[in-house]
């Protein structure tokens, strides 16, 4: 599985772009192994053009509780 960690709210990564997900799949040239996406301390969800882009090109991605950074707090439950 490939990650392509994407910034949030810190430094790991670039800010979420459709520029940098068709960048990304480039440099990717067709390798057969699976990839996904993950915003770190920021919200994964708030692009949605962006999130069907990138399922749209057959990526995965990566959400949970410990990545998130968003305005809202999710909960477990």
């Amino acid at each position: 599985m490939i990650e392509a960690p994407i910034n949030g709210a810190t430094s790991k990564g670039l800010p979420p772009a459709l520029a940098l997900l068709h960048a990304s799949l480039d440099m990717l040239g067709g390798c057969p192994l699976p990839w996904l996406a993950a915003v770190f301390e920021g919200d994964l969800c708030s692009d949605p053009e962006f999130v069907n882009a990138m399922l749209d090109a057959g990526g995965h991605l990566h959400v949970g509780r410990e990545d998130f950074g968003g305005q809202t707090r999710p909960t477990n439950v």
